[in-house]
């Protein structure tokens, strides 16, 4: 009885291995396809484009499977600022242990991946670091848009008026429940707030969120100042997206002048930042596409 039973034992064996190694192959090509995708938004986000499709080949074959194809949206051969997506699919074979009794020698499994650059939905400001600082300070969209960031930066003076009193102390981000946009908050204590796009910032009665005031274009020096995030909202104070703003300096006597520059930073991937694919004004995330 046993005698008869053995070859049975060895064709259930056999199966519970190709099995097994087809489970581990898929996921092996499904990481290679999630990392090469991201690895080229990144690539993407940071302006280097040529390099995108050589870190999408070194990231697949660190996972151990083939890249069989790669696309981008829009499409093209080499990605360019206006690419919003990238989409990776990838193949990996071993050999196979039963399948090759019926002519199958080696198992293979595919997996594709997509990871989307784009500018975020929601964003959480705390004092823990210099790249997610928010301040209670909102620009019209209208006008960020008819002057964006560039290869060469524009300087500009965020013009907040007789509003604010600095009061020779340095601008600090507050809470926008609890801020007037502009007003001496600007000066408060810090806190942590959560600003959704399609929400509404309260403005008060009479007061501007602010107006931008374009100095001339010129490459920017090493500077050493901070980041602040900046929403930008439409005519009824909704929040359609975020910018970056590079503080170059703040007048603390009374004229509320905040000068620097728009950039365009990619959003820490381990910190408080909600992934979420918005339109890109400057603050943006790289996350795998559902």
């Amino acid at each position: 009885m046993a005698a008869l039973m053995l070859p049975l034992l060895l064709v259930f064996a056999a199966l519970v291995i190709d099995t097994g190694f087809y489970y581990v192959l898929r996921r092996q090509a499904q990481n290679g396809a999630d990392a090469a995708a991201l690895g080229a938004a990144r690539e993407i986000g940071a302006k280097r484009y040529a390099a995108a499709n050589a870190i999408v080949t070194t990231l697949a074959t660190t996972n151990g499977v083939t890249v069989t194809a790669v696309t981008y949206d829009p499409a093209a051969a080499i990605p360019s600022s206006a690419t919003r997506k990238v989409t990776v699919a990838t193949s990996g074979s071993t050999q196979a242990v039963l399948a090759r009794l019926v002519g199958q020698p080696t198992l293979t499994a595919n997996a594709s991946a997509t990871a989307a650059i784009a500018g975020l939905t929601s964003y959480s400001s705390t004092a823990s670091s210099p790249l997610t600082r928010m301040v209670p300070l909102a620009v019209r969209v209208d006008e960020y848009t008819a002057h964006p960031y560039g290869t060469a930066a524009a300087r500009y003076d965020l013009c907040l008026g007789a509003l604010v009193s600095c009061a020779g102390q340095t601008f600090k981000f507050t809470s926008f429940g609890s801020a007037t946009v502009p007003a001496p908050d600007y000066v408060s204590g810090m806190s942590v707030t959560t600003v959704t796009v399609g929400s509404i910032i309260n403005l008060s009665a009479g007061q501007q969120a602010a107006s931008m005031t374009e100095l001339g274009r010129s490459t920017p020096p090493r500077f050493t100042g901070s980041y602040w995030v900046i929403p930008l909202i439409d005519d009824s104070a909704q929040v359609v997206g975020f910018s970056y703003f590079f503080v170059e300096s703040v007048d603390a006597s009374g004229n509320g002048s905040l000068l620097g520059y728009f950039v365009e930073l990619g959003t820490p991937t381990a910190g408080p930042i909600g992934a979420g694919l918005g339109t890109n004004y400057g603050v943006y995330n790289v996350a795998l596409a559902p």
